[in-house]
């Protein structure tokens, strides 16, 4: 089932999301934030399944693959938080949005 949803959901929206940054789809920065979210919840989900694994005695559990699972969780979180970044910045205002703030305005509105 998990395969599935890899193979037949979420690689075809990252392949889409991919190429329609290449070439300027206006749809695709959405696409991408959604498809980085995923690649950065997943494997910290999975890593953490591999703890529990290894702290229960699982005999499936392997150290390697607790391992491979908990890098790979840091390294796409911090590529997620970097990329996500940009979101939580505040924004400027642009130039239509900025109004009369002169000095004599700014006065007279706090006398009202």
């Amino acid at each position: 089932m998990i395969g599935i949803i890899d193979v037949g959901l979420v690689v075809p929206a990252a392949v889409a999301a991919g190429i329609g940054l290449r070439r300027g789809a206006p749809w695709a920065r959405e696409a991408a934030y959604v498809v980085i979210g995923w690649f950065a919840l997943v494997p910290a989900a999975v890593a953490a399944m591999a703890i529990t694994m290894q702290v229960n005695g699982n005999p499936n559990a392997t150290t390697g693959a607790t391992v491979l699972f908990g890098v790979a969780a840091i390294v796409l979180t911090v590529g997620a938080v970097i990329l996500y970044r940009p979101l939580f910045q505040p924004r400027r205002p642009r130039h239509s949005q900025i109004t009369n703030t002169s000095p004599a305005r700014v006065r007279s509105m706090g006398e009202r």
